[in-house]
């Protein structure tokens, strides 16, 4: 059986739901994901050029890593860092849906092919 996962943007910024579809295109049960990354992200202290990275908890078997930059959010089985990062954990009781723990890496790009995501220092030109 084919499996597919689709990725809707939310109505707020930095919110987005993941799911995944079998060949007839029906939802998987329990594959649901309901995103909203403004916790974390104010959490951070930062405002743009970052990239978040977390792990998709669900659905058993087709776990992958969510990673999210300038508004738009990929799931993707390999990623690689040429930057650093930090962590950030909100505490479950001051959410209202996941992610709680990312990886933050600041001053990043990121690029995203297929399956894999390559995240790279921000270029700053100098005048």
């Amino acid at each position: 059986m084919t499996k597919s996962q689709k990725i809707i943007k939310g109505s707020i910024p930095n919110t987005f739901i993941s799911e995944w579809r079998d060949n007839l295109g029906n939802v998987i049960l329990g594959s649901k994901l309901d995103l909203d990354f403004n916790p974390v992200i104010q959490a951070s202290g930062l405002v743009e050029n970052f990239v978040i990275v977390h792990y998709q908890a669900k659905p058993l078997f087709l776990r992958r890593f969510g990673v999210i930059a300038d508004g738009e959010y990929f799931s993707v089985a390999k990623i690689e860092s040429k930057t650093s990062y930090f962590s950030v954990l909100v505490h479950e009781t001051n959410l209202i849906k996941p992610p709680n723990a990312v990886l933050i890496h600041p001053e990043s790009l990121l690029t995203v092919k297929d399956d894999f995501a390559l995240i790279t220092p921000l270029k700053i030109e100098n005048n």
